[in-house]
């Protein structure tokens, strides 16, 4: 949450929520989990509630499991869940108004919206001495951002029905793009723009290595 927007917030706002206010936090579980009762009482004791919007269903589910009770049960503070499929849009609107409902909200970093909102100072960072080493160690390093943590990671699979290839379909990337051995329509996931570049960019023959930072010069190519 930006300096600006704390300031317009009453005060009674900012204690114990003005540590996780606004924030896009990308919930881990290595980090709770591994939180053991002694030290939960040590640092993260409390009082009130943390209001965590996710997907609903069955990740909150396991989120409820491996997380949140977990850090119910070492710290007593309670965890909320509320549900929405996007949250960068109520997110922005939180921010406007100047109030927030949520602490902490799964967020996509793929989105145009949440670079928008962590762009314009809108997330609180995190404080790491908050979790213990062993804690640390369970993320990996390049899971840590200043303002998020990584929630979980998947895949995309390039796949093709055998009906329409029974000697054999694409193989690569460069086959995706080959209409001319393999003829057919294709498919690519609406909310991995980003992902759709890299591959377009791997089918041109960008080594991994080389693809990130995204730049202008290669989102031209």
């Amino acid at each position: 949450m930006s300096e600006q927007v704390s300031r317009k917030l009453p005060r009674r706002r900012l204690s114990r929520r003005s540590v996780l206010q606004s924030s896009a936090v990308l919930l881990s579980a290595p980090f709770v989990a591994k939180a053991t009762a002694a030290f939960g009482e040590e640092k993260l004791a409390g009082s009130g509630q943390v209001v965590v919007c996710t997907y609903g269903g069955s990740f909150v589910e396991g989120l409820r499991k491996y997380v949140s009770d977990p850090f119910t049960k070492a710290t007593g503070i309670s965890v909320v869940d509320v549900t929405a499929d996007n949250a960068e849009p109520q997110m922005k609107a939180m921010r406007e108004a100047g109030r927030f409902d949520w602490d902490i909200a799964i967020s996509n970093g793929f989105f145009p919206a949440y670079a928008e909102l962590q762009q314009a100072g809108a997330f609180m960072p995190i404080d790491y001495s908050l979790w213990d080493d062993e804690a640390l160690k369970g993320v990996p390093e390049s899971a840590r951002h200043a303002d998020g943590v990584l929630a979980y990671q998947n895949a995309t699979l390039l796949v093709y029905d055998e009906r329409a290839f029974p000697k054999g379909g694409p193989k690569s990337w460069a086959d995706f793009w080959n209409i001319k051995e393999f003829p057919g329509p294709r498919g690519l996931g609406v909310y991995s723009s980003v992902g759709s570049l890299v591959f377009a960019l791997i089918a041109d023959g960008v080594a991994r290595k080389d693809i990130w930072p995204l730049t202008d010069d290669k989102v031209d190519r």
